[in-house]
């Protein structure tokens, strides 16, 4: 992959890499375009649940894995661009 104007964005590939893996855990249970056969209503409505999850916890200094939730919601966000890029 080319660096874009030299520069490498080190956060965007750590945050690639965390959704890659997340991906990967569900791979068993689900296939690796298991985001094919969902509506896309349901992969939204995953996307507003899981912000409303990570939203109470930011603004309630909850202890979770709000890192996980954003890894989630990316997921969510790529499985529906995907499918809208295949129309």
């Amino acid at each position: 992959m080319e660096d874009y104007n030299g520069k490498k964005r080190i956060a965007v590939k750590q945050f690639a890499d965390a959704m890659e893996i997340r991906l990967q855990e569900k791979d068993q249970e689900k296939g690796e375009e298991g985001w094919l056969d969902c509506d896309n209503d349901f992969l939204i409505a995953c996307i507003n649940e899981k912000l409303e999850d990570l939203e109470y916890m930011l603004s309630h200094n909850v202890k979770g894995n709000a890192q996980s939730d954003c890894v989630d919601i990316a997921n969510f966000a790529m499985m529906l661009f995907d499918k809208l890029c295949r129309r």
